[in-house]
């Protein structure tokens, strides 16, 4: 079964980036896998 985890944190500041960047680090370690960094949305 594929799980997929979509998130979108608050980067404007060193403390939000070094909180988005160990959410992210925690995925990883978890067993999960980055497929894309950029995402694109449509209207």
């Amino acid at each position: 079964m594929w799980m997929f985890v979509f998130f979108d944190l608050p980067v404007g500041t060193k403390p939000e980036r070094r909180t988005a960047t160990r959410f992210r680090n925690f995925l990883l370690k978890d067993g999960y896998m980055q497929g894309l960094r950029m995402k694109t949305v449509a209207k």
